[in-house]
């Protein structure tokens, strides 16, 4: 399970069997960036945690 979070609940999800490959998490990233906007409007910044 892969989600995006924002302020106001989730955002997106999305949930493979397995692990993420390059080609699938640059798929959830290409429809994460579908749903944000410039700066300083909401959604407008990305935070990574790859401490998983």
């Amino acid at each position: 399970i892969l989600p995006a979070l924002c302020s106001t609940g989730i955002l997106t999800v999305d949930m493979v069997e397995g692990s993420y490959n390059t080609s699938r998490f640059q798929c959830f990233i290409d429809g994460l960036l579908d749903q944000m906007n410039p700066w300083p409007q909401p959604n407008s910044v990305i935070v990574m945690d790859t401490n998983c």
